[in-house]
């Protein structure tokens, strides 16, 4: 589903549509077959029990795909040709979480003919817990 911004009609401090999806443990099996395996703490729940966390928690990269879809929704084709994104990684996502990604414009400014725009990214969790924080950058 696309949801296209209109670039010209963004003002300062306008956010994109949020998203909301839901992490499941599957989605972290299936995502840690993908990636090949990798820690056991994003699929192995007899292990991660013992971790810090309790229990599995999803891999940061995993969660941030999560808030790129938020932005290519609204970009799409600049997202990928000109999207940059500087994040911190501040909290875990663990099964049953919804992430639910925000970004609201903090600068617009003109940049070899096209508009580069500014994001704060914020993604929460379902209790309002900052799961990752940043700046997005794309030239729309």
């Amino acid at each position: 589903m696309t949801v296209q911004v209109d670039v010209s009609k963004l003002e300062i401090g306008d956010e994109l549509p949020p998203i909301t999806l839901h992490m499941t443990q599957d989605k972290m099996d299936r995502y840690g077959h993908v990636a090949g395996g990798g820690n056991p703490l994003h699929y192995d729940p007899e292990w991660a029990k013992n971790s810090e966390f309790g229990g599995t928690i999803a891999g940061g990269v995993q969660v941030l795909a999560y808030f790129n879809q938020a932005v290519t929704r609204a970009f799409p084709k600049a997202w990928i040709e000109s999207g940059e994104i500087e994040v911190a990684f501040i909290g875990p996502t663990k099964d049953g979480d919804s992430v639910i990604s925000t970004a609201r414009l903090v600068e617009k400014a003109r940049e070899n003919g096209k508009t580069r725009l500014t994001f704060d990214v914020v993604c929460t969790n379902q209790k309002g817990q900052q799961i990752i924080v940043g700046k997005a950058r794309v030239r729309a």
